[in-house]
């Protein structure tokens, strides 16, 4: 069987010879965040998916710039199936500022996290979390981006009652090739420590993925695959995940 991590590739190489060099890809990054608002009059529709053999996480989001590019809203629909039992999950909405943007591109971010989720498949309670995206352009063919954030999930419960607080720190590195302009590789990592009480618990994913673009007049349509593999303590973490964008002018 052909590895996963040649599949990727070899599916990036395919679709270089279909494209053509038109609006390069710029902000359809999977498990981080790049630090590039909406522009003016522009928004994006994104859905994921990902999952194992027993957890399958789908997601809508929706990116609009408020009057210009400086200022961002967006909200997150997750659609969470445990096992045999699908219910919706907790619903985030967020604003970012793009506070620099060029070469060097920082948008800051604070997310309300909504208690829409029904028993295991949310907190229970409102919460909050900050976000920190950073996105360098390292040359024509390559870009870094770094993510930083807190979460706070405040008097979780648990089957016994009682009620903790839930603190995540996360943080996140990628580096993407542009292949072509509307074709990237990319790796990303994401490291999360997470402290409810007693228990602490930390991840460490490395994604390999590949994106293309195909624009259809003004609208840009992002298809892209990932494999997030977990790392250390997270080794028997094995995910796939799918991704699917689409932005266009309203």
């Amino acid at each position: 069987m052909l590895p996963i991590h040649r599949a990727v590739l070899l599916l990036g190489l395919a679709l270089a010879a279909r494209l053509d060099a038109q609006t390069p890809i710029s902000d359809n990054s999977f498990l981080l965040e790049e630090a590039y608002n909406q522009e003016a009059r522009v928004v994006q529709h994104v859905a994921t998916v990902m999952g194992d053999d027993g957890i399958v996480e789908l997601g809508f989001t929706q990116e609009w710039p408020l009057f210009s590019q400086r200022h961002q809203i967006s909200y997150t629909l997750p659609l969470l199936r445990l096992h045999d039992e699908t219910r919706w999950g907790d619903v985030e909405v967020q604003y970012r500022y793009q506070l620099l943007s060029g070469r060097v591109a920082v948008a800051p971010s604070v997310t309300a996290i909504l208690p829409t989720g029904h028993d295991a498949f949310g907190a229970g309670n409102a919460g909050m979390a900050l976000g920190l995206p950073v996105s360098l352009a390292l040359s024509p063919a390559f870009a870094a981006h770094t993510n930083a954030g807190v979460t706070l999930l405040p008097n979780i419960g648990d089957v016994e009652g009682s009620t903790e607080s839930e603190v995540e720190i996360s943080l996140g590195q990628s580096v993407v090739w542009l292949a072509h302009p509307r074709l990237n590789l990319l790796v990303e990592a994401l490291w999360s420590r997470t402290e409810a009480g007693d228990v602490v618990a930390e991840s460490l994913l490395v994604s390999p993925g590949v994106r293309a673009a195909f624009n259809l007049g003004s609208t840009q349509i992002v298809p892209g695959l990932a494999v997030p593999i977990g790392v250390g303590a997270s080794s028997r973490e094995r995910y796939a995940f799918l991704y699917l964008s689409v932005e266009h002018p309203f």
